[in-house]
């Protein structure tokens, strides 16, 4: 009998030291990948001089993303991320953490480098290359379309994603950047034609259900059809 507790008890300590082995192993792996995933992303890091509304001098860190080819012109993107501190969150002062805040657009061969704005305050959400396709796959792009946000219209003095959404299109180039409409509350779907020749978006304007649709040679509306009032459409229309 005490041969067989004897046994036991030696079992328990073998299972206890190789669980206590394991969380070791998974504590140093993690650690390496954390350690690694930094070193990538100081690498690609580089802190700049930055002015805030107030004027005040200050610096801020930007990470450089790999570069994207742009089929048709084959010329290059490389979005600009803005590298904050987050507070419990993913947001920080004006900034949301690791959020895409500018687009470099490179000609091909010796041309120009163009930045899509002259600062790094917009948060882009969406960045959707646009072809005459089912699939875009290396289809030859003719705009590439954007959800920003620029603007404080919440009141909260940040720029996040609590803010109104401008949804807008840019030529593959970096050129020719437009807004579609007046910011709205959400984009619900944005999708092109197989054929390119339109290009529908499916917005919550805060106060309807809208959806409305854009010629892609000059970009005007061609048809707008409110599909539901909202309750805060329902309140005004009282």
């Amino acid at each position: 009998m005490n041969e067989t507790s004897s046994f036991f008890r030696w079992v328990y300590r073998l299972l206890a030291m190789a669980g206590l082995a394991l969380a070791l192993l998974i504590g140093y792996v993690a650690y390496n990948l954390y350690a690694d995933s930094a070193r990538w992303r100081n690498t690609r890091t580089v802190e700049v001089p930055k002015r805030d509304e107030s004027g005040v001098p200050s610096t801020e860190k930007l990470r450089f993303a790999d570069l994207e080819t742009i089929a048709g012109p084959n010329t290059h993107m490389v979005r600009v991320i803005a590298e904050q501190e987050g507070r419990g969150s993913s947001f920080s002062g004006s900034y949301d953490a690791s959020a895409t805040r500018n687009l470099i657009f490179l000609d091909p061969g010796y041309g120009k480098a163009r930045w899509l704005f002259a600062d790094n305050r917009a948060l882009i959400g969406r960045i959707e290359k646009l072809c005459a396709c089912e699939v875009q796959d290396g289809k030859p792009v003719f705009a590439i379309y954007l959800e920003v946000r620029n603007r404080d219209t919440d009141g909260n003095r940040l720029i996040d994603r609590s803010d109104l959404v401008q949804p807008a299109i840019v030529l593959p180039d970096g050129s020719g950047y437009r807004t579609l409409m007046t910011p709205v509350r959400e984009v619900l779907d944005a999708d092109a034609s197989d054929d390119g020749n339109s290009f529908g978006l499916l917005v919550n304007t805060g106060a309807a259900i809208v959806y409305r649709e854009f010629g892609t040679g000059d970009w005007k509306l061609r048809s707008e059809r409110e599909l539901m009032l909202s309750i805060a459409g329902k309140i005004n229309a009282l």
